[in-house]
């Protein structure tokens, strides 16, 4: 298709026209449409990324591929709950998808569930020995939630942003100390 080589290219706005040209021809071609999810979440435009993606699974329930893109919108929106209940769900019926299980493991260690998250870190590193952000990933230290929000200055990931107050590296660094035996075992 032209517009994924737009896109490939980097001419966004063009690879833009020739889907939403597509789409008014014909609103069926889930193709084009699933497309559109992935430009929009290039775009950052996240809202009308998981519209058009819970759209297409309107359309094919069953989809993994529109399951999985469901979850990779509600992550980018900082709905990381369910999202990770997308990604279970793509798991069931891809259990050898690296990707999946990298992003099942980043959704799980942002939601502060760590041991979780390394489980999916080293299947997804099983499956695939090259992933290398897997492997970074796993180098770096997790951050519990309310550490995250307060150093990332807001108590609620999903809403504005405002500098409030700030965690010092000291403290990030002595609170992963805490939790690093915990999450190299096993």
């Amino acid at each position: 298709m032209l517009a994924e080589l737009a896109a490939r290219i980097g001419r966004l706005d063009d690879a833009e026209a020739l889907l939403t040209r597509a789409i008014e021809l014909a609103p069926g071609f889930l193709a084009a449409r699933q497309n559109m999810v992935m430009l929009h979440l290039r775009k950052q435009r996240v809202t009308e990324a998981l519209a058009e993606a819970q759209s297409l699974r309107e359309a094919e329930p069953d989809n993994p591929a529109f399951i999985n893109l469901e979850g990779v919108a509600l992550a980018k929106i900082g709905d990381y709950t369910d999202a990770v209940l997308r990604f279970e769900a793509v798991l069931k019926r891809r259990p050898k998808s690296s990707r999946i299980w990298l992003s099942y493991g980043h959704s799980l260690k942002t939601l502060g569930r760590s041991t979780e998250s390394v489980g999916a870190y080293r299947r997804a590193i099983e499956l695939q020995p090259s992933l290398g952000e897997a492997w970074w990933s796993l180098a770096r230290p997790p951050v519990p939630s309310k550490c995250a929000a307060r150093f990332f200055g807001t108590e609620s990931i999903s809403g504005a942003i405002s500098i409030r107050s700030w965690v010092n590296c000291a403290q990030v660094s002595e609170i992963w100390r805490g939790t690093d035996s915990q999450l190299m075992r096993g």
